[in-house]
């Protein structure tokens, strides 16, 4: 399917669904195999419990990892994984903009018109998955809580606009942004990684998902007792982690989980372009050790 698309036809998205379940398992394989927690994270365990399988409209999965097996993960993945995807982040790509893993499944295309360029320029844009660590905090409401993450925000920020993803008129945080552009790349990188990870050498009683800080931060900071330890719940007929109160969890993010949303707002990632044949193939261990060589 090469053609611009305006929504799925129903076969094509079972069709990418089914791959996706099969990237999910493969991450639970590795995750199983080394004793790595892992959870289902946003509108996948949304899905979970509200309709035990994918929201009607979704097109993705995520999953969430502890800080400690979040990096475990990175490096058994980058020699265990299936070679019929690839790890996508900072290591393994100069061009990726987010500080959280993706992995995307080789000779395959999920395109976007806001991406055309990247896709010309030979950033593999396969059907993804998304890992994204979790990291400890001090407190949920103290004012040192919400500067480290208006920090972390203009870190990130700046990584965007030096990766050509952002430009200058999105720029948020300015004040603090503006002067990490003078900066390389890789020590961006490096900055936000010790800005995430300054309070996981001793656990806390609370967890950030840094990686959604674009909300509320009080949505997504969770009491300890909230993420451990994991339970199980129904996802497509399989059996994976969520949170141990997987409620008080949806209910941060989404408040009345249980009640459909409009259908204005039941919205997928919709690609313009999806393509299960064609696309980039990268081999994650070849790409990883030429990087880190420099």
């Amino acid at each position: 399917m090469n053609n611009e698309i305006v929504e799925y036809d129903q076969k094509e998205l079972e069709k990418l669904r089914k791959i996706l379940l099969e990237m999910l398992d493969e991450v639970v394989r590795i995750c199983n195999k080394h004793k790595l927690n892992y959870f289902l994270a946003g509108g996948t365990a949304l899905g979970a419990i509200r309709h035990k399988g994918y929201i009607p409209w979704d097109d993705d999965v995520d999953v969430i990892m502890p800080r400690e097996d979040y990096e475990k993960f990175l490096e058994y993945a980058r020699d265990e994984i299936d070679d019929q995807y690839f790890l996508d982040y900072y290591k393994t790509d100069e061009r990726y903009y987010k500080h959280h893993l993706t992995i995307r499944k080789n000779n395959t295309t999920f395109g976007k018109d806001r991406y055309k360029e990247r896709m010309e320029n030979g950033v593999h844009l396969g059907f993804f998955l998304d890992v994204l660590p979790i990291d400890y905090v001090k407190s949920r409401t103290s004012k040192k809580t919400i500067i480290d993450a208006a920090l972390v925000r203009a870190v990130e920020l700046a990584i965007r606009y030096k990766s050509d993803f952002l430009n200058m008129h999105g720029l948020k945080y300015k004040p603090i942004t503006l002067p990490l552009l003078l900066l390389p790349k890789k020590t961006l990188h490096k900055l936000l990684f010790k800005l995430c990870t300054k309070y996981d050498n001793k656990k806390r009683d609370y967890l950030i998902e840094y990686c959604a800080i674009r909300h509320h931060i009080k949505q997504v900071i969770y009491d300890y007792d909230v993420v451990f330890p994991a339970k199980k719940a129904t996802f497509c007929g399989k059996k994976y982690n969520v949170f141990n109160n997987v409620d008080q969890y949806l209910k941060q993010i989404y408040g009345n989980y249980m009640e459909l949303p409009p259908k204005e707002m039941r919205v997928a990632h919709m690609p313009q372009k999806l393509d299960f044949k064609n696309g980039l193939s990268y081999n994650t261990k070849e790409e990883y050790d030429r990087l880190n060589r420099k």
